[in-house]
């Protein structure tokens, strides 16, 4: 019997140790960083004692959104922060196991929060905070309002009756960069999605006054100025589905659960690129498709052969691209679902589909699943870096004999020098020159080893 109880007070004082430590390492009642454990530090872990483990407030849980394992024996947890069943944003907080023992911790969670929270109850309805969030968007069309862009999310989800309408979902705010404990309101947060002009973006509505207190951006993108040849990649073997016996389309159903192409034009989006062979040849912009579907194929196959990714989410989410919509000239974007390559405003055919711009929207949905870095002020900048960074990669491995550190160089314009930021106006060091609010961009070091550092915390 003694040997049980002194084995329970070990225990006891052990964990106790434990989450004393994890409380040390705050900021304002807030824990944000990277923590590796020493060797006597590592337990046992379960997602279902993740609360009590971490010391979190009794009204506090962590909800486990995704587990995933990976080539090196790593099992990972990630879990968002509620209080009393309500989300609290921007909170991510991700487990590092091996072997089911605690190896590090990483992300941001609130350790004390302010008891003042609790008095605050939401006096506006739903559907009047997603009138605000519509009033303060002022959009002429909205992606609810538009046919095609309604039939492609059905199609998206596999579900007839998705919509793009808002839906408004309490959480818990604030709208300083980091989680603020004691600046936290409840607020509504609203989707809404535009498309004249193009925005999209989370909503965050007061529950109580219905003002307007933040918003995050979805639209991912990357500006293309210049000129550019028609054909980026040459002649490449792709792979398209056969409907009949001369009818393929532009649907790669052997990565996941499809790289699909699609039209993006006003009147025949989400509609298929046709040919009536599988050898490819389209004329006037819609080749422009082609180095799409090439360049989405291609970053699949390097997340997959590299990390072991499967699509973006790593659940083999069917990978979705529109292009050729003239209404975004000179603009390829992630929407936070799918992919957007458009148009030149000179006319070139091949758009906005260079190989390493397919890598960085895709990318764009990597780090949204992952990380998700928020896009603005130095995060922002980090997710844009990051996308560059796996763009090139992208082309590199699919292109060896094409390194060049200049981006959209296969269509002989230049956006970035990744090698030179300062030779296009971006920041070579941290808030250097041309870098009031950025991060600069990381170049001319082995892509790979860069991207596993900088997101030693979220991958």
């Amino acid at each position: 019997m003694k040997k049980q109880v002194l084995l329970f007070v070990t225990v006891l004082l052990f964990t106790s140790g434990f989450a004393q430590s994890i409380k040390l390492k705050s900021r304002m009642g807030v824990s944000d960083q990277f923590i590796s454990l020493n060797d006597d530090e590592k337990i046992k872990f379960s997602p279902g004692t993740a609360k009590n483990l971490f010391g979190l407030n009794s009204g506090s849980d962590l909800v486990l959104v995704k587990t995933e394992s990976d080539k090196l024996g790593f099992t990972h947890y990630r879990f968002y922060q509620s209080y009393k069943n309500i989300p609290v944003d921007k909170t991510l907080f991700i487990a590092h196991t091996r072997n089911g023992v605690l190896q590090s911790l990483s992300g941001t969670i609130v350790t004390e929060f302010d008891p003042n929270l609790d008095k605050q109850r939401a006096s506006l309805s739903a559907e009047k905070a997603i009138s605000v969030a519509i009033a303060n968007v002022g959009a002429k069309v909205y992606a609810w309002q538009d046919a095609g862009m309604q039939q492609r999310i059905k199609d998206q989800t596999n579900n007839a009756k998705a919509s793009y309408y808002p839906k408004a979902q309490l959480v818990y705010y604030n709208p300083q960069e980091l989680v603020m404990a004691r600046e936290m309101r409840l607020c509504y947060k609203v989707d809404v999605y535009a498309v004249q002009p193009l925005s999209r973006a989370d909503y965050f509505i007061d529950a109580q006054t219905g003002a307007l207190l933040g918003k995050n951006d979805k639209i991912q993108h990357t500006d293309a100025v210049g000129t550019a040849n028609t054909a980026y990649s040459g002649a490449r073997t792709i792979h398209s589905d056969q409907v009949s016996a001369n009818n393929y389309r532009l649907r790669d159903l052997t990565k996941g659960n499809g790289v699909i192409t699609l039209h993006g034009e006003s009147g025949l989006r989400g509609t298929d690129y046709t040919s009536t062979t599988a050898n490819w040849t389209l004329a006037g912009t819609n080749i422009a498709a082609l180095d799409a579907h090439y360049g989405v194929s291609e970053t699949y196959n390097f997340y997959k052969n590299s990390f072991g990714r499967n699509s973006y989410d790593n659940n083999g989410t069917a990978l979705f691209s529109y292009v050729n919509d003239p209404t975004y000239l000179d603009n390829a974007f992630w929407d936070g679902s799918a992919m957007n390559f458009n148009k030149r405003s000179t006319g070139e055919p091949g758009g906005v589909t260079g190989i390493d711009v397919t890598g960085h929207e895709l990318t764009h949905g990597v780090t949204q699943e992952t990380c998700g870095l928020n896009y603005s002020f130095e995060s922002g900048a980090m997710n844009e870096s990051l996308s560059d960074i796996m763009g090139k990669s992208v082309q590199f491995t699919a292109k060896p004999n094409d390194i060049n550190w200049l981006m959209s160089n296969d269509m002989n314009w230049i956006i970035r020098d990744m090698s030179n930021p300062n030779a296009q106006g971006q920041p070579d060091t941290y808030k250097g020159l041309y870098g009031t609010q950025a991060v600069a961009i990381m170049a001319a070091y082995t892509t790979t080893a860069v991207w596993v550092i900088l997101c030693s915390t979220c991958w």
